[in-house]
């Protein structure tokens, strides 16, 4: 069975679920396409161990993904815990040089009190080299 989004809106706003937009309101190909600039490192190398650190995150927050004018859309995304600033989605992008390892810790963002998904709880490191 194939249900169409203008149907598939219509049950949506018939049924009471909060949030949706009809679909043929929303502009189309007005934003641009976001180039996801590198992700700052969580701190400078100290010379000794010639490893590059990131401190990632993950966490839900608003951000603008429709066009302007139309409201900001919850997402979940990536970001370093040191510059808040870079929660993005699409997240920033990890860049690695070849013969030089990367180290990354991601710690696992609660999850917002509107949301009913709930993320994995782990702490995990990972060392590319």
């Amino acid at each position: 069975m194939l249900i169409s989004a203008r149907a598939g809106w219509a049950w949506a706003a018939k049924n009471g679920r909060a949030g949706t937009l009809d679909p043929t309101t929303v502009r189309k190909y007005v934003t641009p396409l976001v180039i996801p600039p590198a992700m700052p490192p969580a701190g400078k190398d100290d010379g000794y161990s010639r490893v590059d650190r990131y401190l990632i995150g993950n966490r839900q927050f608003a951000q603008q993904i429709l066009p302007p004018g139309m409201p900001r859309t919850a997402v979940w995304g990536y970001g370093s815990l040191k510059q808040p600033h870079t929660f993005n989605f699409p997240a920033f992008t990890i860049e690695a040089n070849a013969d030089r390892p990367v180290r990354v810790t991601w710690v696992t963002g609660r999850r917002h009190r509107s949301s009913p998904h709930r993320p994995v709880a782990s702490h995990d490191s990972v060392v590319v080299a």
